[in-house]
Order: structure tokens, then C-alpha cells, then sequence
């Protein structure tokens, strides 16, 4: 798929997990009516000292599940650690979505098995890890997967898949907007924001996806206008806050053309 790096690069990451989480643990499935969730974390800490892990969504022919900002109506993944009763920070990224349009309103998701990958901090994550996840899967109607999950030890052969799903899911991701391929706000109005994406010279079509901020919620980003290497977006606010105290926001975006997608952060400031 368009957000995978090449195989090379999958299999050297994926031939390091497995060195490295010689005891990876994960929870067991949980299931729904429309598909199946669990958590998969690695015991061996990055060289940054966090722990790597997988929130891990298998979904029914037919059924979907959101991205980060779910639009007006639907359920954005959240995922819970504890360890020993007290709460662990959880750092959780987001693939590439898709948008759907079912009618009744656009929002942004996935129809096949996704992985949402997250980091935690070793060093908080020292006794039994729990998780507690919350989930929307929809087909014509929305079902909320909540579930509490105990984290436990696998067997050699288990840890070793494990090893690879992460590795997978790391992949998968967009890569950090770079020179030649980002987005920035370029104007800003009353009830919109403008921006403009540099993209590479070669694609042929692009997507914008903005996520929802504590100050600010947007409707679908629209096309305005497409050439080579650029590409402008017209991103309406909705319920823009009459004063916002001139405070500074940042806001969450992926940026999809055909075949690749990068993530970034759009700084706003009224």
C-alpha cells in the first residue's frame, strides 16, 4: 500500500524487534461483533528508553474503524496503560487514513486490519501492565468495543510474531513531513484556513486530514487547486472560538498522495 517503506527496510526493523523483545508480551483478543482488538508491547527498551507496542484492530469484511479525529459522530481509538494500579504515559501514532462519506457524514478511518503503534516510558512500566482500550467499528451501524486487557508473557514462537507486528505497524507509518513534502497554513480567515502542501513533483493526487484540537474542530479540508509539486487545501472551522486569548495551536495533519503520505504539525496562531 501507498504508506509502506520498502520490504528491505520492513525486515531490518523487523529482524531488530525480534533481537530485542526476547519477551514481548500481549494481551489476548478481544472480540466484537464486528472484529477482534488486543495490545502488544516489548519488554526490551529502544535506544531512546521507551517501550514499543501495537494497539492491534482486526476488523469483518465490511466494518470500519476511525483515525485520530473522527469527525461529528464517531469514536477515536483510546488506548489506557496501567502498571501496579498507576497510570503509564501513552504515545500513541496513526497510519495513513482513508476518507469514507456514508451518507449521513465524512469522516476519516479505515476498512481493513490496522495497527496503531505507541511508545511508553520504560521506566514507569516496571510491574503487571494492564490496558484499557475504547474503540468505534462500524458497518450501518457504530458498535463501541470497550474492553479491559491483562498483559501477559507469550511463548518463542508468539513473541517472534509479536516482534514482526510491531515492526509491521512501525512501517506503516507516514513518514515526518520533510522539504518538498509538508503542509502549512498559509491564511487564515474567520471560518477557514487556507494551506498549502508541497508535494512531490510526481503525484498525482492528494489528500489532507487535520485532527481537532482542544480550541478547534474543521470540517473535511477541500481541494481548491492541484499542480505539479503543490497543492492548496481550504480547511473550514467549525464553531471557531470568538477569542481565543491569541494562543498558539498546533494541529495534527497527514498529507496522502498516491502512492506515499507524511504527518506534521500545522502551527495556527488567530
Amino acid at each position: 500500500m501507498f504508506f509502506r517503506r520498502s520490504l528491505e527496510g520492513l525486515f531490518a526493523l523487523s529482524a531488530c524487534l525480534c533481537a530485542a523483545n526476547a519477551h514481548a508480551s500481549a494481551s489476548k483478543w478481544e472480540h466484537a461483533e464486528g472484529g477482534s482488538v488486543r495490545v502488544v508491547i516489548a519488554s526490551a527498551p529502544d535506544k531512546d528508553g521507551n517501550l514499543a507496542g501495537i494497539l492491534q484492530i482486526r476488523l469483518k469484511p465490511g466494518w470500519k474503524t476511525y483515525w485520530r479525529d473522527p469527525g461529528d459522530a464517531g469514536v477515536p481509538p483510546t488506548l489506557e496503560i496501567a502498571s501496579g494500579g498507576g497510570a503509564v504515559a501513552v504515545q500513541m501514532d496513526y497510519p495513513a487514513p482513508r476518507r469514507f462519506d456514508d451518507g449521513y457524514s465524512v469522516w476519516a478511518g479505515y476498512d481493513s486490519d490496522v495497527s496503531f503503534p505507541f511508545t511508553l516510558a520504560a521506566g514507569q512500566a516496571k510491574e503487571a501492565l494492564s490496558a484499557s482500550v475504547f474503540i468505534g467499528i462500524c458497518e450501518t451501524i457504530c458498535v463501541p468495543l470497550q474492553a479491559r486487557l491483562d498483559i501477559g508473557s507469550r511463548t518463542a514462537e508468539q513473541q517472534a510474531s509479536d516482534a514482526t507486528a510491531i515492526a509491521a505497524a512501525l512501517a506503516a507509518l507516514p513518514k515526518p513531513a520533510q522539504e518538498g513534502f509538508a503542509a502549512s497554513i498559509v491564511a487564515a480567515d474567520k471560518d477557514k484556513l487556507t494551506v498549502e502542501a508541497q508535494l512531490p513533483a510526481d503525484a498525482s493526487k492528494a489528500e489532507l486530514f487535520v485532527a481537532a484540537t482542544q480550541s478547534h474542530t474543521f470540517e473535511e479540508p477541500e481541494l481548491v487547486s492541484q499542480e505539479a509539486g503543490k497543492a492548496v487545501f481550504s480547511v473550514p472551522l467549525l464553531d471557531p472560538p470568538e477569542d481565543d486569548g491569541g494562543q498558539q495551536d498546533a494541529i495534527h495533519y497527514t498529507l496522502v498522495t498516491d502512492d506515499d503520505a507524511v504527518s506534521g504539525v500545522l502551527t495556527f496562531r488567530r
